[in-house]
């Protein structure tokens, strides 16, 4: 009897299958890892670094005009950012492929006032590790990624990952009476 082998193409479509869920996941746990660099002009032109924010706690949003769950997002992002930006919490966008005149046109309609690095090449995104929209990492004081989310962030999210970050709240002091 001879044993016929799976094609390549089946091969390659289980595979490329089984990534493409992976990545659909809500959450993804890669371990700490310090985060990478992240410069340039956002989309007024003024220069930001990540660097600068070193010892705050910081969200870095990867986001886009033409992503829908981003749009739902922004105003989450903007609140966050009312509630425990005087607390050392700092929103950084990733604004990746997009259209300057599509990506200004979103901050002004959503009324988001944290900068946004212009990512026209995705070159950056490539560097944090989005492979889709919308993504958020947190990076804390420490300048480690703390959280990362794939998939739009909602209020639950903010106040259960990021609050004891910014209000360096541990696990075990979270427990307490």
């Amino acid at each position: 009897m001879t044993r016929r082998r799976p094609s390549v193409r089946i091969v390659l479509t289980a595979v490329i299958g089984t990534l493409v869920l992976a990545g659909c996941e809500g959450t993804a746990d890669d371990g700490p890892r310090q985060a990478p660099p992240l410069s340039g002009p956002d989309l007024q032109g003024n220069p930001q670094d990540i660097e600068d924010l070193a010892g705050e706690v910081v969200v870095v949003n990867a986001w886009a005009s033409w992503c829908g769950p981003c749009r739902d997002e922004m105003p989450v992002l903007e609140a966050a950012l009312a509630t425990h930006g005087d607390d050392g919490l700092h929103v950084l966008g990733i604004n990746t492929r997009d259209q300057p005149d599509a990506a200004q046109g979103l901050v002004a309609e959503t009324g988001v006032t944290f900068p946004s690095v212009v990512d026209t090449e995705g070159t950056i995104a490539v560097e944090w590790g989005v492979s889709g929209m919308p993504q958020t990492f947190v990076v804390d004081r420490d300048g480690t990624i703390a959280a990362h989310r794939f998939g739009a962030v909602d209020r639950e999210w903010i106040d259960s990952t990021i609050a004891p970050l910014v209000h360096d709240v541990s696990e075990a002091e979270g427990d307490g009476p």
